[in-house]
């Protein structure tokens, strides 16, 4: 096997990485807040944004015949390049807002009771 197909398969194996790289640079290390109940998604978006710079690299280098060391250094540059047209775009998922369930006055009262503050039931019931 060629060294270079060698390094090719490299990359593409480590091409997650690079997508959750360029996806912090452009989220602004706010992934984690921002894909909290989706991490599938996010791991998704992160495999298909690095297979894109990996292989728009790998294309890159081949179509101009660029040794390898400059496809090495075409990726960080990609990844940056990603991470800031991902914070010009402000790609924010939508999130989703978490409704207080309703608690009825019984079972505040109730609680306040076990706890002892009994005291505080009885003011205001006064008022």
């Amino acid at each position: 096997m060629n060294a270079q197909y060698l390094l090719y398969v490299i990359l593409l194996a480590g091409s997650l990485t690079f997508g959750l790289e360029a996806l912090l640079m452009g989220l602004g290390g706010r992934l984690a807040s921002v894909y909290k109940w989706r991490r599938e998604r996010s791991l998704e978006l992160a495999a298909i944004i690095g297979l894109l710079i990996v292989g728009s690299s790998i294309f890159i280098s081949a179509t101009l015949n660029l040794a390898p060391i400059y496809l090495c250094a075409l990726i960080p540059a990609l990844t940056a390049a990603t991470g800031r047209i991902m914070c010009l775009l402000k790609v924010n998922p939508r999130r989703t807002l978490v409704q207080p369930e309703f608690c009825p006055e019984e079972d505040v009262k109730s609680a306040l009771r076990k706890r002892g503050f009994d005291r505080l039931i009885k003011e205001k019931d006064k008022n």
